[in-house]
């Protein structure tokens, strides 16, 4: 994601950093990232969701019950001997959804820019 973001870099962009005595790290800290916050928005979601999503990491460490994650309980849930009780497992599922929704909706304007950024060009 960074790569093809940092392709996208015209050269002489980098020239006139040189030219005007920006060194690297200046040209990385006042240029390059704010035109990457929209892909580190999207590494940001990304990551997120997929840290969030874990199963079976958290099954393998976690040892005890009471500390396990919702979505290792939203598992246990469903694989009851007796009837399951699908609103329960739909409302834990909501539930589980939210921090990602969250996370998602906070930096939603981030993509918004980016996109708007890309059709520019």
């Amino acid at each position: 994601l960074f790569r093809q973001q940092f392709l996208q870099i015209p050269t002489s962009l980098v020239d006139a950093a040189k030219i005007d005595g920006a060194g690297p790290l200046r040209f990385a800290w006042s240029i390059l990232l704010p035109m990457s916050f929209n892909v580190i928005a999207a590494m940001a979601v990304i990551q997120f969701v997929y840290m969030w999503n874990q199963y079976l990491w958290p099954l393998i460490v976690i040892r005890e019950n009471t500390r396990q994650v919702v979505q290792v309980g939203l598992k246990g849930l469903t694989s009851g001997q007796d009837a399951t009780n699908w609103g329960i497992v739909m409302a834990g599922t909501i539930i589980a959804l939210l921090p990602a929704l969250i996370v998602f909706m906070l930096l939603q304007e981030q993509f918004s820019r980016g996109f708007a950024m890309s059709e520019e060009k």
